[in-house]
């Protein structure tokens, strides 16, 4: 399934890579008519009576010859090198859209490290199979078969005396292959773990000084280097076993013909510059097999490599751009307008008619909500929610209150549809949320984040990242705490709000009270303080901060 994938990226490509492939051939096939013509100098100057003009006729050959290698060769190895390029780009371009398009759940069970690595060592694995050894192998394998169909032009005994190498080495082909593959898989997983421990690392690099723990992260990401290091070594080793008992046989198999040959000449049969000939024809074909052999081995290799960024590139998460906008939607600040049934790239799209809908926007309903984050390296955590029921009314702010923990952020998650909840489910105006494409609901939902993210780049392109109608929240070591959590003021929206800030929620027109993933307290400011319960507890805690 990978080769397939892998091999479906290089379609578009097919053009570039034939002829580069085509030019290699020739300058193969250049490089074997040089050998046949050196083997016929030698004939000529055994003979007292060949004519200069002879030997200078072959001699003009050899140099067009030369001259054909080193023009198309290397055309051919440039043409190969643009495909490559063009792969790897397509390559890393659709992984990362796809990379985007995976439910939330999909990165908080990879490590960044390990995504890096895919649009990286991945996608360069591809990269090499495609535009480097397939290339090879075809190269290759037309030398060795063009070398074996010349030596059996000078003697056909000959010749199939010395592929009596074949078989064997084809036998320890399909042996080592499989094996060195597994091996090649497992490197790359663990180039990708310890690549998660330094991308990992960097980020928390405060966290470590300030525990003063380098040496033991820094001890961390040396095992993971060192395995990294000894499978390696063990996939190149085995590797090295291969090549080096295919050229062994490869080598007792010219050895046996060049000793049959030399009889040959002795008899009169052959001639001295057809066993020359001969002689180089067949370690022309040893090694072009050889080549052939390992090319197709690190092609395999370079597929198994690549077989996760394949597999990402055919998996895609639900959400979805081709959805065309047909009424607008904002939680956190929602809003609901009718508009006319839209057309968009073949999609029929009907406007839902919102029910219970206001003037001043929608109410978003959340009703028998039960949900638990994907477990982690088997490690399954309890619910986040259990059994959350109350309505955000339109047009009207509520506020999510409660301890670290309770499952105020996961009712926001689950209300951006980054997961799905176990039981029960959530209404915008009326209409299911399961119903609403996630990439189409995304674009009308409004979001201030309590610690907003800031892209490398210029503030221009943070401000205007999700177009000037985006509320944008600023992150900056040179920016004060007012400034990060400042928002733009949505009157007659309706609003889920989270924070920290008495100034914040004591004006929501409804507060909900989280505790271990439940609703313990719901009313107004005034009266919850009143009250004396959890939420006392909360502001009380926050005054004497």
């Amino acid at each position: 399934m990978a080769r397939v994938g892998w091999l479906r990226l290089a379609a578009p490509q097919l053009a570039w890579m034939i002829s580069g492939t085509c030019f290699l051939v020739v300058a193969a096939f250049a490089e074997l008519a040089m050998t046949r013509n050196g083997g016929q100098i030698v004939d000529l100057l055994s003979r007292a009576s060949t004519p200069p003009e002879e030997l200078d006729r072959v001699f003009f050959t050899i140099g067009s010859q030369l001259l054909t290698v080193a023009v198309i060769k290397h055309l051919g190895e440039f043409l190969l090198r643009v495909s490559g390029e063009r792969v790897a780009i397509d390559a890393r371009t659709k992984l990362f859209d796809a990379l985007l398009q995976q439910d939330v759940s999909f990165f908080d069970r990879t490590p960044n490290g390990s995504l890096v690595a895919l649009l990286t060592t991945d996608v360069d694995a591809i990269q090499h199979a495609v535009a480097l050894h397939l290339p090879d192998v075809v190269r290759y394998g037309f030398a060795a078969a063009c070398s074996a169909a010349w030596m059996a032009s000078i003697s056909w005994r000959l010749t199939m005396f010395g592929l009596m190498a074949g078989p064997p080495i084809g036998l320890l082909a399909s042996l080592f292959g499989g094996y060195l593959n597994a091996l090649s898989r497992r490197h790359q997983l663990q180039l990708s773990a310890a690549a998660a421990v330094a991308s990992e690392s960097i980020a928390c690099v405060r966290t470590i000084k300030a525990f003063g723990r380098e040496s033991l992260v820094a001890e961390t990401y040396q095992g993971e280097v060192l395995r990294s290091c000894s499978l390696a070594l063990r996939e190149y080793g085995w590797h090295k076993c291969w090549n080096a008992s295919n050229l062994l046989m490869a080598a007792c198999a010219t050895g046996l013909v060049v000793r049959a040959g030399s009889r040959a000449v002795l008899s009169g049969d052959l001639s001295a510059g057809d066993l020359l000939s001969f002689a180089v024809f067949g370690v022309s074909t040893g090694q072009a097999a050889n080549e052939a052999a390992n090319h197709w081995a690190s092609m395999s290799n370079s597929a198994a490599r690549g077989s996760r960024a394949v597999s990402m590139m055919e998996e895609r998460g639900k959400s979805t751009g081709e959805l065309a906008n047909a009424f607008k939607v904002q939680v956190a600040t929602s809003r609901v307008h009718a508009t006319r049934p839209l057309y968009h790239q073949g999609w029929t799209l009907v406007v839902w008619q919102m029910p219970h809908s206001s003037a001043n926007g929608v109410a978003v309903e959340l009703h028998g909500l039960r949900f638990r984050y994907p477990s982690v390296d088997g490690c399954s955590p309890g619910n986040a929610l259990d059994a959350i029921n109350f309505t955000a009314d339109a047009g009207k702010m509520t506020a999510l209150v409660g301890p670290s923990g309770c499952g105020k952020s996961t009712i926001l998650n689950l209300i951006l549809q980054f997961y799905e909840p176990l039981e029960g489910g959530i209404k915008i105006g009326g209409v299911s949320l399961g119903s609403l494409p996630p990439g189409w609901l995304r674009n009308y939902v409004a979001v201030v984040p309590q610690d907003a993210d800031l892209f490398r780049g210029s503030l221009r392109h943070n401000i205007t990242f999700g177009g000037y109608d985006m509320i944008v929240g600023e992150r900056g070591n040179t920016l004060s705490g007012g400034q990060r959590q400042r928002a733009l003021a949505m009157v007659g929206m309706t609003k889920l709000v989270v924070a920290h800030r008495l100034s914040t929620i004591s004006d929501a027109h409804l507060i909900q009270v989280l505790d271990h993933g439940s609703i313990v307290e719901k009313g107004q400011h005034k009266d919850l303080v009143q009250a004396g319960g959890k939420y006392a507890q909360l502001t009380a805690s926050a005054l004497n901060r």
